[in-house]
């Protein structure tokens, strides 16, 4: 849904764990902006790892129940 409604690029983190893809589309700098939406702990570590310095890092769908 997100590449019809206008993604420049979309990686589907239950098939892909390739951070070679993530720094091909960030030319190695992360990226500026992280939305973390499933809630889930495994997700919620990788946004950190994927994000660029002095990046924003926001949780839409955190899970009360996990904690990092």
């Amino acid at each position: 849904m997100a590449k019809r409604l206008g993604a420049d690029h979309v990686i589907n983190m239950l098939n892909s764990d390739d951070r070679a893809a993530h720094l091909d589309i960030t030319r190695g700098r992360g990226y500026a902006v992280v939305l973390e939406t499933a809630g889930a702990i495994p997700t919620m570590q990788s946004s950190f790892e994927l994000a660029a310095n002095k990046a924003k890092v926001c949780f839409v769908g955190a899970d009360e129940g996990n904690h990092i």
